[in-house]
């Protein structure tokens, strides 16, 4: 199975921007069944928890 590319977090990204780019890519519900991938979801946690260091 081919490796998914991971949508990349720039550095004035916020979490409502950050959200939006996966639903883009991946539909309302890109959360469910592993569509994004692992290092997509923990960006997306960071920013959502408003962690310094983003994965």
């Amino acid at each position: 199975m081919p490796k998914k590319e991971s949508i990349e977090v720039s550095e004035a990204e916020t979490f409502a921007s950050y959200n939006e780019k996966l639903k883009l890519k991946y539909g309302d519900n890109w959360l469910g069944r592993g569509k994004c991938t692992g290092l997509e979801f923990k960006r997306w946690l960071a920013l959502r928890d408003n962690l310094a260091e983003i994965p």
